[in-house]
């Protein structure tokens, strides 16, 4: 399905007119749209130890714009005031399947960028404060209805609010407003200030991109170079004759230094092994259970032999790099050991989250990629239906 239908472009006209440039809102996206939880059992979740959701006070007792963080006791939610609230819940796409399907809707865009599907529920007044991300995120509204602002591209120098820990601005002067309804769909690109308020009890699905700042690129890639070098491999002096004055750091002495930072940031293909580790992370590594079981080859032909769908678990994430014409798979940060045998698997695998054992069963059960099944079925990173 084409989301942008209704607006009457393509994704490609999409990702070329507004992608990181410009808002766009869709009306009537999703036809009939249902949402995937009730409140009641969005609620449920924030009561789970290991589910990250939180509750926003626009006047909370202590301060305004009050927040407290979950896991929340179920007696919260019969307390709560009957205006100007919002329960949020992070990554429900990684324990409901119903949220890792809908994110099918966004695969135009790379699955490395995805982050994750939040739900916030909110009653009249509901909002979360005038504010912006700094990175893309489209808002789908999925029950009630919800008033939208948005206003001229923030910068560095935007003043937040100094008497919250929410990142709130200090002003905000609305260019462009919306009245949403479920099936919905805006989209709003990083920097944008915008400002949701409940107009009747609603929910508004977030699906959020990854993107990493600089400052964390170059501390994870330098992290992973580290690790990757041997400690035999030494800084080496470059002067000659006697030295003028022995606290100097001298120019020659810097060139020697841009020569070990060049060469490192220069290896390309560390580059892209270490960038394929980072983004295929998990969200909440916490939550990654232990091998929890072991089975053979002939075991693992068996079990798919006798089930419908193969099916990547919620909570892992595949991508993918090319090496000499070998596709190498990476999944939760985990290198995954292939040869090219193995390229078409490694495709399906990354394009759909459910795959018909059926449709492809030969491609399945090949000696190469049942070694791979295997190894990711043992992680619990595959499951059968």
């Amino acid at each position: 399905m084409n989301i942008f239908e209704k607006a009457g472009i393509t994704e490609e006209e999409f990702l070329n007119e507004y992608w990181q440039k410009k808002p766009l809102f869709i009306q009537n996206a999703f036809e009939a749209f249902e949402p995937i939880l009730s409140a009641d059992e969005l609620a449920g979740l924030a009561c789970e130890e290991n589910i990250e959701s939180r509750l926003i006070f626009e006047h909370g007792p202590n301060h305004p714009w009050e927040l407290k963080n979950g896991p929340f006791d179920e007696k919260v939610f019969s307390q709560l005031p009957e205006k100007a609230w919002t329960l949020l819940v992070q990554a429900v796409d990684q324990v409901i399947p119903d949220g890792s399907q809908l994110l099918e809707y966004f695969n135009f865009i790379p699955n490395w960028r995805l982050d994750d599907l939040m739900i916030s529920f909110a009653v009249p007044g509901g909002s979360v404060g005038p504010h912006y991300d700094q990175y893309d995120v489209f808002l789908i509204q999925a029950e009630g209805e919800r008033i939208w602002q948005i206003g001229d591209p923030c910068t560095a120098d935007t003043e937040f609010r100094k008497d919250t820990p929410l990142h709130i601005l200090a002003e905000f002067d609305s260019t462009q407003e919306w009245h949403t309804k479920p099936g919905d769909i805006l989209y709003i690109p990083p920097r944008v200030p915008h400002f949701g308020v409940a107009a009747t009890p609603c929910q508004t699905y977030s699906v959020g991109f990854r993107a990493p700042s600089h400052g964390e690129i170059l501390e994870g890639f330098a992290g992973f170079m580290s690790d990757k070098l041997s400690s035999d491999q030494r800084f080496t002096d470059t002067f000659t004759g006697q030295i003028e004055n022995p606290g100097l750091i001298t120019d020659s002495t810097i060139d020697e230094l841009q020569k070990i930072i060049t060469q490192a940031v220069s290896d390309r293909a560390s580059i892209k092994e270490w960038f394929a580790g980072f983004m295929s992370q998990p969200k909440y590594e916490e939550n990654q259970d232990e091998i929890p079981f072991s089975v053979s080859d002939e075991e693992m032909a068996a079990i798919i032999e006798s089930s419908d769908m193969l099916a990547r678990n919620e909570q892992a994430r595949f991508v993918y790099i090319e090496e000499d014409k070998t596709l190498v798979l990476f999944v939760n940060g985990h290198r995954i050991p292939s040869t090219n045998k193995s390229n078409e698997l490694i495709m399906l695998l990354c394009q759909e989250r459910c795959i018909s054992i059926e449709k492809h069963n030969k491609l399945l059960v090949c000696n190469e990629n049942i070694k791979i099944i295997k190894n990711l079925y043992e992680q619990d990173w595959l499951y059968v239906e």
